[in-house]
């Protein structure tokens, strides 16, 4: 009610009104308001007033009167300031109380308002407002948000029923710093850029049978912002992504969302107010197109099925910098089917992906042709606790055509990552069977090592250790290495089973690798792979093998020979070619394969092979000479050596066969070409020089 510090009143006859007065309402100073009521018989009361105050004092006015039914009730739910002054016209039928009207015109100064639950304020606000019951609207209304200057548009919408009957509409443009800043978004380092928008507040229709909730809608089409995260959320700044959303307040201590960014993402949430602070209480984020199911407990719940995920880069942006996305502490579960799921250097095709929080950590089913079985991750990658992988099946495939570029610098540190302990009854990588696999990768002070790597299959097993650990004398910093022994006990069912057709029938081999490459885990490895690999087998013969017949094992090229030999010299081969020892040592370089010893020892006759295997082209650049044993000739290929080749042809001559060169008896070849189809031609001397010279065989060149 009003204070009057003076009030002079009139009657004349059925007359009575005052233009005499001062009062003071709500903290609003009314000074000579024209009060009249024309005729008490049938009396109707008006005012007419110019008020000053404050818009606080002017909202708490407003909700003690009837304009507060034209915003629907929800004035409380709006905090504002700054300076005001209103003029008000007010007709009230004293016997008619329902049909009374109003108008009032507000005069803003540099005010600010704010919807309570939301982070970012209006400010700077001026200009007219008009209210009436039938109408509202606004005169050169501007103010400050989010960071830039905007235009302000208050009008009316919708019929008496509508759920909305006033609509406060925002346009203008904002940085990501803005967003980050006012809204308290954790997205520095995520979103760059700026954006148009606009923004809308409808407040309830408080004469409409069913009235909605306070409301906010905002629409953006996103262009002018870079989404610097991994698909399928990452957008360039001129690409278009159409996004809009909602913000209710269906309740004082309840806010909900949802809204949607183009045709596959969207979502729904809730949040709650306990002890004055606003929290997260539970929502869903639907990918592919799907609407967003229910959730029924807290938390954030991720479902749907996308073309494309990429672990590997979304571990490196959750941990880039200073970023935090802050979705991990709310996720709860997550239900995605995948096309494309890239992870270590991998891609998996068509795998069902189900994560739910666990006590300690987070538990991950994967489901596919090529991995099936539950992996177990750690909250915390700094505890003891290890990642497990209980596996039926673990088949690596490999990949040619990852999204993100794993050669850049960055790299996983892998002292980030807990200690992996992978348990497989199936393990294998692309086409070859490794068989059952066991391996417990510990946490170190430069990385992840593992001492009892172990894969066994019924003919081969597989034992040694291997690391991902930080190195600073590499390019990336960090290194890959592998150390292990090869027994095989059956070499046709061991070649077969690791995908090669490899000519080679005996039962005994050896293998042994000390190898390692620049950086972790990465799709392109056999090109940065470098250090040693020895093979030796036991008795056994090579089988004929049609060229392009299947994969061959790279390093052994001789297995494309005894076709070639059986043409050549029939009466040495004709029962095929048996060997009592295969022996072998190969240098790895950039992609590349180096022997100068690789001999077999036949029954017939010898044959070493020296020069280069492409490892990563496939390819050739190979010499072997064919030497006769005791009681078998050869005929001379290639002509006796010669010239200022003959010491360097002794030494790698002697260094293969572990005996004297003789003058006639040794036949020269060139290995050109695909491993699957190579060329074997006839050569001579100085062709073996230059492939042993090409793989550093001289004491020279090492």
């Amino acid at each position: 009610a009003a204070e009057f510090h003076h009030l002079d009143i009139i009657v004349d006859n059925t007359r009575l009104y005052s233009h005499v007065n001062s009062a003071v309402n709500l903290g609003n100073s009314v000074e000579n308001a024209r009060i009249e009521i024309a005729d008490i018989r049938s009396p109707i009361l008006t005012i007419d007033a110019f008020a000053t105050g404050t818009l606080e004092s002017i909202q708490e006015y407003v909700e003690n009167s009837p304009i507060d039914d034209v915003l629907g009730g929800q004035v409380d739910r709006v905090t504002v300031d700054g300076d005001a002054s209103f003029d008000l016209s007010i007709s009230y039928p004293i016997q008619d109380k329902e049909n009374y009207d109003f108008s009032t015109k507000i005069r803003i100064s540099d005010g600010m308002f704010l919807v309570q639950g939301f982070a970012a304020p209006i400010t700077e606000i001026n200009g007219v407002v008009n209210l009436s019951r039938q109408d509202t609207s606004s005169e050169s209304l501007f103010g400050h948000f989010l960071g830039q200057s905007v235009d302000l548009d208050l009008q009316r919408i919708g019929d008496d029923l509508a759920p909305h009957s006033v609509l406060l509409q925002v346009a203008g443009r904002t940085t990501s710093a803005s967003l980050a800043g006012e809204l308290d978004i954790p997205i520095d380092g995520v979103l760059q850029g700026d954006l148009g928008y606009t923004a809308s507040v409808l407040f309830p229709n408080g004469r409409s049978t069913t009235p909605g909730p306070l409301q906010i809608q905002i629409d953006t089409d996103l262009v002018g912002m870079r989404a610097e995260l991994p698909a399928p959320l990452g957008k360039t700044a001129r690409y278009p992504m159409p996004m809009s959303f909602n913000i209710e307040f269906p309740g004082e201590n309840h806010i909900t969302t949802a809204g949607n960014v183009g045709a596959d993402l969207s979502w729904t949430g809730n949040f709650l107010k306990q002890e004055d602070r606003w929290d997260f209480d539970r929502g869903v984020l639907a990918v592919g197109g799907e609407y967003p199911q229910d959730a029924d407990v807290r938390g954030l719940h991720i479902h749907g099925q996308t073309p494309l995920l990429d672990l590997h880069a979304w571990l490196a942006a959750g941990r880039e910098g200073d970023r935090e996305i802050g979705l991990a502490d709310r996720i709860r579960s997550i239900n995605l089917d995948v096309e494309a799921f890239y992870a270590i250097g991998q891609k998996f095709t068509d795998h069902r992906i189900e994560v739910n929080r666990g006590g300690q950590g987070w538990r991950v089913q994967i489901s596919g042709e090529e991995a099936d079985g539950l992996v177990s991750v750690p909250y915390d990658f700094s505890s003891q606790r290890a990642m497990t992988l209980e596996m039926d099946r673990l088949i690596l495939p490999g990949d040619d055509e990852s999204p993100t570029d794993e050669n850049a610098k960055n790299f996983l540190d892998p002292r980030s990552l807990p200690g992996i302990s992978i348990r497989a009854a199936e393990f294998g990588i692309g086409a070859r069977r490794l068989g059952q696999l066991e391996v417990d990768f510990g946490k170190t002070d430069i990385g992840l090592e593992a001492l009892n790597l172990k894969s066994t299959d019924p003919t081969y097993a597989i034992t040694g250790t291997a690391g991902w650990v930080i190195d600073t004398k590499t390019a990336s910093g960090q290194r890959t290495y592998f150390n292990a022994e090869l027994k095989s006990t059956d070499t046709k069912e061991t070649f077969a089973r690791l995908d090669y057709e490899s000519g080679i029938i005996g039962a005994e081999m050896l293998v042994d690798f000390e190898v390692q490459w620049d950086g972790g885990p990465r799709k392109d490895f056999m090109e940065l792979l470098k250090g040693n690999v020895a093979v030796r087998l036991g008795e056994g013969r090579l089988a004929d093998v049609e060229p392009g017949a299947g994969r061959v094992f790279g390093l052994m090229s001789f297995t494309a020979l005894p076709r070639r030999l059986a043409l050549d010299f029939r009466d040495v081969f004709d029962s095929g070619f048996r060997f009592d020892e295969i022996t072998g040592n190969f240098r790895l370089k950039d992609g590349n394969a180096f022997t100068c010893d690789l001999t077999v020892a036949g029954t017939a006759a010898d044959v070493g092979i020296v020069g280069r295997t492409g490892l990563v082209a496939g390819d050739y650049d190979q010499s072997a000479v064919v030497s006769a044993n005791v009681g078998n000739t050869l005929p001379v290929v290639g002509g006796i050596l010669g010239g200022p080749q003959v010491a360097a042809a002794l030494f790698v001559f002697s260094r293969i066969f572990k005996k004297p060169l003789q003058d006639v008896g040794q036949a020269y070849y060139a290995v050109e070409g695909s491993w699957d189809d190579p060329a074997i031609d006839r050569a001579d001397s100085q062709r073996f020089v230059d492939a042993s010279s090409l793989a550093k065989c001289f004491p020279d060149s090492e």
